[in-house]
């Protein structure tokens, strides 16, 4: 269980290093975008004045089609990352783990694993714990269970003992009865 969480925590991370990386992936996008642009447009400003391959420019206007869509793509990308990086900063704001004024989302992810640890460290010993407290109770169980069968073997004697007693006070009780009456 405790790998798991490391697992988690490390998936955490490393997303957030991935996140930092869209973003600088994306200034590299935004500015081959912006030579597209520029080439297009000096290549139809030179349009007008010489002959332009048509090849080129259709070359030149795909690739910034294709650079468009892939900056289009990388934007809705990094929206839906940053919706989920607030959506995890309010989850651990709520839990109380990130300090409200804070956006360490690494730190508080550690402190959240740490603090895991911890919970299952604590568990675990008390699970120990009662385990020995289970097994001495069910050892002075056996005990108290060989007290009832040995105070019920010496009641048992005893009410036979009782019982010889008054079959014999009985009898003697008859005796003085018949001898008083001779």
């Amino acid at each position: 269980e405790h790998g798991q969480y490391k697992e988690r925590l490390a998936a955490a991370e490393q997303k957030i290093a991935d996140m930092q990386s869209v973003r600088s992936s994306g200034t590299e996008l935004q500015q081959q975008l912006d030579l597209a642009n520029l080439r297009v447009a000096q290549l139809e400003s030179a349009k007008t004045g010489i002959s332009v391959d048509q090849t080129e420019l259709a070359n030149v206007r795909f690739a910034k089609e294709a650079l468009e869509a892939k900056v289009k793509k990388f934007a809705a990308h990094c929206q839906h990352l940053e919706d989920e990086k607030l959506n995890i900063k309010t989850a651990l704001r709520g839990s109380k783990i990130l300090d409200p004024n804070s956006d360490d989302i690494a730190g508080a992810v550690v402190a959240m694993a740490d603090r895991l640890v911890s919970l299952e460290q604590r568990i675990f010993s008390i699970s120990v714990d009662q385990a020995g407290d289970s097994e001495r109770l069910r050892h002075d169980n056996v005990e108290l269970l060989d007290r009832v069968k040995d105070t019920e073997s010496v009641a048992t004697s005893l009410q036979q003992e009782n019982e010889e007693l008054s079959a014999q006070m009985e009898e003697l009780s008859h005796d003085k009865a018949r001898k008083i009456q001779y």
